[in-house]
């Protein structure tokens, strides 16, 4: 028995291994910047722990999840050749989630605009 996969399939599937080892990497970098303070440059442990490694870590999270993997997946066809998609936040929630970066199918499609003006460029649509 054989298993097929269409190309659209495939390409998702490439992406999402992209997005997560970027993921991973940016974890990773994290933790070595942290041991960098902590053992090199003398920080106090919890102070860069606190300070710095949580919230880059939570972060890099909260963009990798609601800025990315959110936008990007597969679970229904894209509208157009970006391949992304608009979270369907309310206002606030999107604010709070990731800086409107929830909206991603307007972010590729102007690109020049800054994250504050995504909602506006959506309702105009």
């Amino acid at each position: 028995m054989s298993i097929t996969f269409t190309r659209a399939q495939i390409k998702i599937q490439i992406i999402t291994q992209k997005i997560l080892r970027t993921f991973c990497l940016g974890i990773s970098i994290s933790l070595v910047i942290t041991l960098v303070y902590i053992l090199i440059l003398g920080a106090e442990y919890e102070n860069t722990i606190v300070m710095w490694a949580i919230p880059a870590i939570l972060s890099s999270f909260q963009l990798f999840y609601f800025g990315t993997y959110l936008t990007h997946r597969n679970s229904r066809p894209f509208k157009d050749k970006h391949n992304a998609r608009t979270n369907e936040f309310p206002f606030w929630l999107s604010l709070v989630t990731c800086f409107h970066f929830g909206y991603h199918h307007e972010h590729h499609l102007y690109p020049h605009e800054p994250w504050w003006r995504l909602p506006a460029r959506k309702l105009n649509q």
